[in-house]
């Protein structure tokens, strides 16, 4: 009896360590390293705001994930106040009839002077280069990128972290070459 209870006990302790290990892993996994393009490009969908810093932030409307991105923007925005265009690149996934009613959709057209563009096909996504749902994009006001990549410290982590700081930074001198990786959903999926 006192042996199956230690061979029970020990097979729950495995158990529980292997979840633990599949559950960081994946909350930690980087999606994606961003390779942004460093010159903000003739788009016709982004106006491009010659007199400040313009943040570009990709979200897919059911990533888990991206709850956490915006609300470290808010803290972002809040702490530097900074005098910045943001445009939020929507994705526009098939089976979504009124995009408006989205949770995240609500939360993101709260944030004052964002301008939200529907991405239909991806079109703007791979045009910036990016694949990744809460990926941020900052140009400065001559169009170079000064900082690209997530905010975020895993999936869904909110809380101070590398990514946050850097973005804090690079609004507060409006240069650099700051970038960190990208914790969440494919912009792709469905």
């Amino acid at each position: 009896m006192k042996n199956s209870l230690y061979l029970i006990t020990g097979i729950w302790l495995i158990c529980i360590i292997i979840s633990l290990y599949y559950i960081s892993s994946y909350m930690f996994k980087i999606s994606e390293i961003p390779h942004a393009l460093p010159i903000f490009p003739q788009n016709q969908q982004i106006t491009f705001d010659k007199t400040k810093a313009n943040l570009i932030l990709f979200i897919h409307p059911f990533c888990p994930c991206s709850y956490a991105t915006v609300n470290e923007l808010k803290r972002v925005l809040a702490k530097t106040n900074a005098d910045i265009a943001i445009n939020v690149v929507f994705i526009k996934p098939k089976g979504l009839s009124d995009i408006k009613k989205n949770e995240l959709y609500q939360k993101i057209s709260l944030i004052k002077g964002t301008n939200i563009i529907f991405d239909k096909n991806n079109v703007i996504a791979e045009e910036f280069k990016t694949n990744t749902s809460g990926s941020i994009l900052l140009y400065n006001k001559n169009g170079n990128l000064i900082f690209q990549g997530g905010i975020t410290g895993g999936r869904a982590e909110e809380g101070d972290n590398l990514g946050k700081s850097k973005l804090i930074e690079a609004l507060k001198k409006e240069s650099g070459q700051w970038q960190s990786p990208i914790f969440g959903c494919s912009l792709s999926i469905k």
